[in-house]
């Protein structure tokens, strides 16, 4: 209740305030009436007097005067009568009830557009073409004066060998005449020249020039571009603002970030931004009367929007790619420059995750993604083949821990404190085998062939045992996972068991040690059991 007090208090000071504003522009208007009125009774006697007149002249020439008169005044009073009934009524009446629809002449219509633009660079380039103007000028008067010469010497010519009386007067008064227009030359010169040298008395330094240039831009224009400017982003970062308020205060920030709807929402508001932004700056440039700089901002929106034309496929995609309904879309995997990353953001500038990576997180063009394809996530997939702290077999042999591992390269801690460095590309074709989760170590010992009995089943088997002793004796019991031992071949100087040991998560760093371990633990054993470990034979015939 309070507030609509309040405000019906408002509105009655603001009706008795404008008042007396109403007032007095009833009196100007009354006045202004009143003094017309006054003007259209005078031509209307001045009217009746040249009736008066027409119908007391004497001959049809004065008539035709008269008549010619008198429809200049009744043309008068017609328009005096005109701005009577505009004035009064506030309309035009004639242009109310006049139907005819006028052709639009564009040409007409864009140079009135421009002709102020045109006007203002004139006149910055007035000096120049000035001075341009008379050195001109002054060669063509020095063309004309050799020209004189020439013909007041061929007349001189002529005279010498007239001998007719008559002849050599007109000759005189021709010699005259072009000595006179030879002197009217030498005047136009000296007076083209003292302008030409005041001309360029004034030249300023191109510094000075500039300045001069800037100073009076900025006391005239430079001012309303810079309202006009500040208007533009004062509404651009008002929208915004509202913008946030909206997603943070109203339902729209229980629905989904990714929705179709909220993205919708979202395309349309910043396109109301960007209108409203421009519309300002150019209602400001209007209300402040500078047709100079609002027909350079009206012909950058033209070339703005002509542009925009060309690429309208590629706007139309990244439209759909911004309403998560093109070929890319939020949450979902991609493949690019060869690494897999998940689709955080799609905006103008999208962002693309990896939590494989140290600094795994990029930023892309949304024109860069137009191409590109993603696809639903699998359940638990790999992003990557390590993460950092992992230990690693390359295909070259190379053994370590990666230290570090981001999406342009990856470094290893190699065995001993060195350490090696892979651009990603390479790395991958190394094909890395990851020891950090589960890894199985394998190896090879031969027995000599008077064993050959027990081979198959007991060596194996006493073989498995010692090594699952033997690593579990070496504190490696909880990482331990399963030992296995089998005949692998009948070699050609031995009898080959096969022994594997697969170790759980954490041993990947005593993948080497594990390996000599089992060496060893199976050399103890032959050792003990008497096994005897043939070595390679070589058999030399002689030929005979």
């Amino acid at each position: 209740m309070r507030k609509v007090i309040a405000t019906l208090w408002l509105a009655a000071a603001l009706l008795l305030c404008g008042l007396p504003a109403l007032a007095q522009d009833g009196r100007e208007l009354v006045e202004t009436l009143m003094s017309i009125q006054r003007a259209m009774n005078e031509v209307r006697a001045d009217i009746a007097d040249v009736e008066t007149q027409m119908a007391d002249a004497p001959n049809r020439a004065r008539r035709e005067a008269i008549g010619q008169e008198l429809t200049e005044l009744r043309t008068k009073l017609a328009r005096q009568r005109q701005n009577f009934e505009t004035i009064a009524s506030g309309l035009n009446l004639q242009a109310a009830t006049d139907k005819t629809e006028e052709n639009l002449d564009w040409q007409a219509e864009l140079k009135e557009l421009i002709s102020p633009l045109l006007k203002e660079l004139k006149q910055i380039t007035d000096r120049p073409r000035e001075i341009d103007r008379l050195r001109t000028e002054i060669a063509a008067h020095q063309s004309r004066l050799q020209g004189a010469d020439k013909a007041m010497a061929r007349i001189g010519e002529v005279r010498a060998s007239a001998v007719d009386p008559e002849l050599q007067t007109a000759l005189d008064n021709l010699e005259l005449k072009w000595r006179e227009h030879k002197e009217q030359l030498l005047s136009d010169i000296a007076v083209t020249r003292y302008q030409l040298e005041q001309k360029l008395s004034e030249e300023q330094s191109f510094a000075a020039s500039a300045r001069n240039i800037f100073e009076s831009f900025f006391k005239s224009r430079g001012k309303n571009l810079l309202v006009a400017v500040g208007a533009f982003f004062l509404v651009f970062f008002a929208l915004r603002f509202l913008h946030g308020v909206i997603h943070r205060r109203t339902p729209m920030q229980r629905m989904e970030q990714e929705s179709f709807l909220l993205r919708l929402f979202d395309v349309l508001f910043y396109m109301g931004i960007v209108l409203a932004a421009s519309t300002a700056s150019l209602v400001v440039l209007y209300l402040s009367g500078d047709w100079v700089l609002l027909g350079l901002t009206f012909i950058l929106l033209v070339a703005i929007v002509w542009s925009a034309k060309e690429g309208l496929r590629r706007f139309w995609e990244q439209g759909k790619l911004i309403l998560n309904i093109g070929g890319v879309r939020v949450g979902e995997r991609i493949i690019w420059n060869g690494l897999p990353w998940r689709v955080e953001t799609l905006h103008y500038y999208s962002t693309l995750v990896n939590p494989a990576f140290s600094g795994g997180r990029i930023r892309v063009q949304l024109n860069d993604l137009i191409e590109q394809v993603s696809r639903p996530l699998g359940n638990e997939e790999d992003w990557f083949p390590s993460r950092e702290g992992d230990w690693v077999m390359l295909a070259d042999g190379s053994y370590g821990q990666v230290q570090r591992q981001t999406p342009e390269h990856v470094r290893l801690q190699l065995i001993g404190g060195s350490h090696k460095t892979f651009q990603i590309a390479d790395y991958l074709g190394q094909t890395p085998r990851n020891l950090s989760q589960s890894f199985t170590v394998g190896t090879t010992f031969g027995v000599d062939y008077k064993h050959q009995a027990i081979a198959t089943h007991e060596i194996p088997e006493t073989f498995r045992a010692a090594v699952e002793e033997g690593i579990r004796h070496a504190g490696l019991g909880d990482m331990l996972d399963s030992v296995s031992a089998d005949f692998k071949a009948a070699g050609a100087s031995s009898l080959d068991i096969g022994v594997w040991t697969t170790m759980k998560e954490g041993a990947g760093h005593k993948f080497y040690a594990i390996e000599r371990l089992m060496q060893r633990i199976c050399t103890e054993t032959c050792t003990a059991r008497g096994w005897e470990i043939p070595f390679t034979q070589i058999t030399v015939h002689q030929a005979e």
